[in-house]
């Protein structure tokens, strides 16, 4: 059985997916608007990176929360 999360850990999560959802969308930005290939491909994985660690925090959120 995991551990319950705490009020103050879940707000932390809770900042730390947000924070993460907007470093996504400034870099799937940036990579459209980038002419260069190298610059594109590096916003690219940015945001990909920023996506994992999106998702990777809101499995921990809904996991927490999850009856089992």
């Amino acid at each position: 059985m995991a551990a319950q999360l705490t009020t103050k850990e879940l707000m932390y999560l809770t900042d730390f997916i947000d924070i993460e959802k907007k470093e996504v969308e400034k870099f799937q930005k940036a990579a459209h608007e980038a002419t260069d290939a190298q610059c594109k491909a590096m916003f690219e994985n940015l945001a990909q990176m920023h996506q994992n660690h999106f998702n990777m925090l809101q499995k921990h959120v809904t996991g927490g929360s999850m009856l089992s």
